[in-house]
């Protein structure tokens, strides 16, 4: 989505004159005498348009292309020629888009350019029919289109752009702009000189003249490379390498080799950026109305900021603290400061969109010292509704950012080497670009183009692709050796998008009616309070969490732009409640009037201000002279003075505590730092880092009286940065803190008896800026951390002080009653109840509990304020309290006890259980459909329950006994549970048949509804129906098969065979058979005769077959044998001793020609020309005749093989059936 500017020759002059509702613009003609600007549009609007050439009165001469390519204008016709790309067409029109014409196309044709000269157009073709490596140029007539000529290029040049070099095309002319004096560039607009001026500049009245408007040029790219900024214009994908000049800082407009700046962010409307530098702990602001070279500190004592996005349309600022697992938010101001969201892993990059009241962010885990991405997440803006929309194609993910025209992040990955994009829901994630050998940072896009950074990478310095290919268009890699490039953003209105809806703006008007931080949601807004606040029940008012008048450490933290005021225990922290402050360097406290005093700064001048500590009568004490730069303040009580410390004009100074009488008492100091008062001695002690005198600067602590006078060196030894200062009245001794070892120092009052307290673990990566004590601790701040630690006086144990929640504290001050006026340092005697355990009661999610504190006294007699941080009785919720009683005297004296009290839920979740299922298996089903209702638990505390079943409903199960267990677990451990007892009955018939029968299909199953064929037996015939069906009957539904009552399978016997001889006819006689009586006697005889031959064949073939092994191996009766009678009787034999029924077959039906094949009596004709087994197979109705023991499907014993016919002709009979 480039857009349209003219461009002076050989320079950097150019002004935008076209950019909304561009897609994809392509070729461009300019008419100079008629003042057109022609281009066509070859993305989703295929289209040619026209404009003037101040980019004005646009007009759309013809829509409806097939991927316009590039267009032409014959002066000469003042007609208009372009080239569609993918029809291989040229077409022509006027100027006014009337009198289109198609004058030539090829399908085998790839036209990219076209030009006219005289009677020709010419046109690079990059596609010439089926010769793809063979590109030419294509000459046709203009006026008929007649192909006039090819040329050929050299093989694999593809062919580009097209120009005509003639003088005779560009006709010379008068133009308006003819002695017209514009400073940058001249255009003719209706016959008249129109002066434009390049961006960045504005025209002056006179028309003519440009002048500088000071801001940062819209749209640019700003990319970071650690110690400064370089800027690239918006055309900087197709930007030509003449143009930016890599070993000079041409480019670069920001440059401090002590700062690391890692993420960037701005307001556009605003004209401002922010910039996050990791090195000094802050976030700055830079004015890019000014171009001042000075930043400005917006928020100090921040770690580790790798990610920042500004809210354009609500006025706030987010950012993540890497290492401390913090997303925080502040208004544009920084005046109120609130941590959103506490994460357990690394939040990194983020970016809102205020326009959906949504933010998105990435986070890593680090284990090992591998660093990995965890996930891009999602939320409102106001920190609620977090879920992480992408999980999955991660590794280290580093930049993060939101395309608005197509409704989706992008985010780029170092490990991956890739850039890749999904909608706002995570979904339809793409891969964008891949760039092996990379190490991607930073990221942002525009229009058609995702632009990143690459640290470390093969390309250390910032490239540019096309969202849609991926290719990388343009990259510059930086010549600096060693720069790290880190975030890139892109300074243009488009990337901050207003919207078009109030709704959409929730905060604008009156911060939403928020008294501090108003945080737009979907649909609605949340009012928050910055840290020390909380909300007050109107859910828009802010207050102080408490002020306290005794036990507290003030701190001075420039970072929040707050004073805070802590209890001395750490538990809870109160901001002061001041409505004007800036940069609280110093906090000092006046126990007599409860007033806070403290140094601020609010960019020009330095003040000291003061304040109630209930945050009433807020005002101005003392504006300092040109050249100061306060240090530290200290109160003089009882005496009503304050001191302070001055090294921009290296003074003391000191005024009452309403300001007046100021007076600089000591004005030979060179750096004076931290300054602490002796109310016994009278004297003001302070320490000095000594300025540069020569190469042995004097640091020191020194000491001199209330009005400057007797000024003394105490300590001048072994001092580097001698910066907190604490004095212990009581004690007498002094002590300090050297901010560049790390170490806590104490002495006498005169320097003598010097000792080491306390030194930091790790000393040179710590920074002690600031010290105060009481009588228990020391207190000091360490400048490159967010805690205020404390170190014990008896132990020298440290531990921390409140929560890690603070931004950069420069100053601690410790108070408590009397600690240097004790006259009394025994505290209350204070019996501390012990620790208690209590179950919460039925149904209940709390418990009451109660104690009982023992009378508590003191040595002094007088009443002892007693304070409990839990009250008895007590209504307390499951888990751990912890309880504190806190006895004080009226010296201060303080006895503190602390007791748990421990709340447990023993009680299991309640959860209805379903009844015991008893189910029978419908018709024609061999499984039973099995279904319950899934409880619902429901459990005192209130909590999440673990909810678990061993079966999930529905099911089909088979016949049997099933149990399904349902387990419910609360927050506690307490489990209840269901047993579901199932039982699933399929009624069944039973596999019982009547003799000799048997299922077609012996896999046919036998469950109710089934459905079976019937057969008989070999040698058998069916009576009575073929098809059994399991049916149920009576009222216990007992199952039988219908059909089987009228079923039987009976014994088939044939009629007698006369005189069976091959290859006759054996139903008629014999020729020249005798009849009548004459023949009985010689029938009688044949017969006896026969049956003796018979018998004695018989008996030789049985010795035969004995002696051959092939005698059929059988139990029983054999089941059927050849009688030789009048005809052939088949007898079944008996199977188990049931006599055979008895069936008579006609002979003629039972052999045919034997010849031919054999005829089965029961199931017709088996070609001879089968094997037995297939015979038998074929007999029996069965399919399979790999299956081995196939006689169990006749009902046959296993042993027993049916034996094959034998042929008839051999004169052998089968014995077998």
């Amino acid at each position: 989505m480039a857009p349209l500017y003219p461009r002076q020759p050989g320079a950097n002059i150019m002004q935008v004159i076209v950019e909304e509702s561009l897609e994809a613009p392509g070729g461009i003609a300019v008419h100079p005498s008629r003042g057109y600007i022609f281009w066509v549009e070859s993305y989703l609007e295929r289209k040619i348009e026209r404009a003037t050439l101040s980019g004005k009165n646009r007009t759309v001469l013809t829509t409806g292309l097939n991927r316009p390519r590039d267009i032409t204008i014959d002066y000469t016709t003042d007609l208009l020629y372009w080239v569609e790309l993918l029809q291989g067409s040229i077409t022509r029109m006027d100027m006014n888009g009337n009198n289109r014409e198609l004058i030539y196309r090829s399908v085998q044709t790839w036209f990219w350019s076209i030009t006219v000269f005289q009677d020709y157009l010419m046109m690079t073709d990059q596609n010439n029919g089926a010769q793809l490596n063979q590109k030419r140029i294509v000459i046709v007539n203009k006026t008929t289109g007649a192909l006039l000529k090819n040329i050929k290029l050299p093989e694999n040049q593809v062919p580009y752009d097209l120009v005509m070099y003639d003088e005779s095309i560009q006709t010379p002319g008068v133009s308006p702009c003819t002695g017209h004096n514009c400073g940058d560039i001249c255009i003719p607009e209706n016959n008249k000189a129109l002066c434009l001026c390049r961006i960045g500049y504005q025209l002056m009245s006179d028309g003519l003249t440009c002048q500088a408007n000071g801001t940062l040029i819209k749209p640019q790219f700003v990319y970071s490379i650690g110690v400064g900024l370089w800027e690239y214009p918006l055309n900087f994908p197709e930007r030509n390498l003449s143009h930016i000049n890599l070993n000079s800082d041409s480019d670069l407009f920001h440059l401090d080799t002590t700062s690391t700046f890692t993420a960037l962010a701005f307001d556009v409307y605003a004209s401002r950026m922010y910039l996050a530098d990791t090195s000094k702990r802050k976030i700055s602001t830079w004015d890019l109305t000014t171009f001042r070279e000075t930043l400005t500190d917006f928020i100090r004592g921040i770690d580790n900021v790798h990610g920042m996005s500004v809210d354009w349309l609500n006025s706030n600022l987010y950012w993540t603290e890497k290492d401390h697992g913090y997303i925080s938010v502040s208004n544009l101001n920084a005046k109120n400061q609130a941590i959103l969201v506490k994460r357990d892993d690394n939040p990194r990059s983020i970016a809102v969109d205020p326009l959906r009241s949504v933010m998105y962010w990435v986070e890593e885990r680090q284990r090992l010292g591998i660093v990995t991405t965890t996930g891009i997440f999602k939320a409102n803006m106001d920190g609620t509704n977090i879920n992480v929309i992408v999980s999955t194609g991660l590794n280290t993910v580093n930049g993060l950012v939101i395309d608005f025209d197509e409704q989706r992040i992008y985010w780029a990955d170092s490990t991956l080497d890739s850039i890749s994009s999904a909608k706002f829901d995570g979904t339809s994630q793409q891969l964008v670009v891949s760039d092996p050998g990379s190490h991607l940072y930073g990221i942002t896009v525009y229009k058609d183009y995702v632009i990143w950074t690459d640290q470390r990478g093969r390309y250390t310095g910032i490239h540019a692709g096309e969202k849609l290919t991926g290719q990388r268009v343009k990259g510059f890699i930086h010549p600096n050796a060693g720069v790290d490039p880190y975030d890139v953003i892109t300074y243009d209105y488009t990337q901050q998008p207003l919207g078009n809806g109030t709704d959409i703006r929730p905060c604008a008007r009156n911060n939403g009616g928020c008294e501090q931080l108003c945080l737009p949601t979907p649909g609605s807004k949340t009012c928050s309070c910055g840290l020390g606040y909380t909300l007050m029940s109107d859910g828009v008012n802010c207050r102080s969490t408490f002020n306290l008048e005794d036990n507290f450490l003030l701190a001075a933290d420039v970072g929040r732009r707050q004073i805070f005021q802590i209890g001395l225990d750490g538990q809870i922290v109160s901001a002061i409640n001041i409505s004007s402050i800036n940069y609280p360097r110093s906090v000092t406290f006046d126990s007599a009037t409860g007033i806070i005093y403290w140094l601020d700064y609010d960019g020009l001048v330095w003040m000291i201000k003061k304040i109630n500590i209930n945050g009433s009568n807020e005002g101005i004490l003392h504006t300092f002279r040109s050249g100061a730069r306060p240090q530290r303040l200290v109160v003089a009580s009882p005496f009503p003075k304050l001191f302070y410390t001055d090294t921009g004009n290296d003074v003391l100074g000191v005024m009452e505590l309403d300001g007046t009488n100021h007076t600089e008492i000591i004005n030979q100091t060179r750096e004076p730092r931290d300054i602490e008062f002796d109310p016994q001695e009278r004297k003001i002690y302070w320490t000095d880092w000594g300025g540069s005198s020569g190469s042995n600067p004097r640091r020191s602590i020194e000491k001199a009286n209330m009005d400057g006078t007797g000024s003394t060196v105490i300590i001048s030894t072994d001092i580097i940065w001698p910066n907190g200062l604490a004095l212990d009245v009581t004690g007498r001794r002094l002590y300090w803190c050297d901010g560049y070892v790390g170490t806590i120092y104490g002495a006498d009052l005169d320097g003598q008896n010097r000792v080491t307290i306390y030194t930091d673990p790790n000393p040179f990566s710590s920074l002690y800026y600031t010290l105060s004590l009481d009588d228990q601790y020391f207190y000091y701040a360490d400048f490159y951390d967010n805690n205020i630690r404390r170190v014990s006086r008896t132990s020298n144990l440290r531990d921390n002080i409140g929560p890690r929640v603070f931004g950069s504290v420069l100053d601690v001050h410790a108070y408590k009653r009397n600690v240097t006026e004790f006259t009394d340092d025994e505290p209350p005697m204070l019996t501390c109840p012990g620790d208690m355990t209590l179950s919460t009661p039925l149904g209940q999610s709390m418990v009451t509990a109660s104690w009982i504190v023992a009378p508590i006294k003191d040595n002094s007699g007088a009443d002892v304020l007693v304070s409990h941080s839990i009250t008895s009785p007590a209504n307390l919720t499951i888990g751990v309290t912890y309880a504190t009683i806190t006895a004080t005297d009226i010296f201060d004296n303080t006895a503190i006890c602390r007791f748990t009290i421990t709340v447990k839920d023993k009680e299991k979740p309640v959860m209805t259980c379903p009844q015991d299922i008893d189910v029978t298996a419908t018709k024609g089903r061999s499984q039973a459909f099995v279904n319950w209702t899934v409880p619902t638990p429901t459990d005192n505390s209130g909590g999440q329950i673990q909810f678990t079943q061993s079966r999930q409903p529905p099911e089909w199960l088979d016949q049997g006994s099933y149990v399904a267990q349902i387990t419910a677990t609360d927050p506690s451990g307490n489990t209840a549970q269901c047993h579901v007892q199932i039982k699933v009955t399929v009624l069944t018939c039973p596999r019982k048949f009547p003799l000799h029968t048997r299922f077609k299909d012996p896999s046919c199953p036998n469950y109710y509804g089934s459905v079976c064929a019937v057969i008989c037996d070999f040698g058998y015939e069916r009576v009575g129906s073929s098809v059994w069906t399991c049916e149920i009957a009576g009222a216990q539904n007992v199952p039988y098969w219908d059909g089987s009552k009228e079923v039987s399978c009976n014994e088939i016997t044939t009629t007698t065979v006369k005189n069976v001889k091959p290859g006759v006819n054996n139903a008629q006689g014999s020729p020249g058979e005798s009849t009548g009586a004459s023949s009985d006697a010689a029938t009688i005889g044949g017969i006896i005769g026969g049956l003796l031959a018979v018998v004695l064949i018989a008996v030789i073939a049985f010795l035969i077959a004995k002696k051959m092994d092939i005698l059929p191996k059988r139990r029983g009766t054999p089941h059927a044998r050849y009688v030789p009678d009048s005809g052939v009787q088949l007898e079944v034999g008996a199977v188990g001793g049931v006599p055979p029924a008895a069936h008579t077959m006609k002979t003629e039906n039972y052999y045919q020609d034997v010849g031919q094949g054999i005829v089965n009596p029961v199931y017709g004709q088996i070609p001879a020309a089968l094997s037995a087994k297939e015979q038998e197979a074929n007999a029996t109705g069965f399919s399979d005749l790999q299956q081995e023991n196939h006689y169990e499907k006749l009902h046959l014993p296993a042993t027993e093989e049916l034996p094959a016919y034998e042929d008839v002709m051999k004169g052998t009979t089968n014995t077998e059936a």
